[in-house]
């Protein structure tokens, strides 16, 4: 269960994926994020490891998109 509610740029998101030790505890999270910066983590694990895993690990993120004006 998510204990909180986030704002997450796609640095942030790209830790949290790398199990960065700095951001742990942000694991149970909820992400929120933009499309944008979801595209961009996309594009940065389509490059390291091509679209079958960029695929599995988007559709695990399951983020709340908030809308961009």
């Amino acid at each position: 269960m998510a204990d909180t509610s986030l704002f997450f740029d796609s640095y942030a998101i790209i830790e949290v994926l790398k199990g960065s030790a700095a951001y742990t505890r942000f694991h149970t999270s909820v992400i929120q994020t933009t499309v944008l910066n979801l595209a961009e983590v996309y594009y940065a694990l389509l490059r390291t490891y091509g679209q079958k895993q960029a695929d599995r690990v988007a559709a695990r993120l399951q983020p709340v998109f908030l809308p961009i004006s």
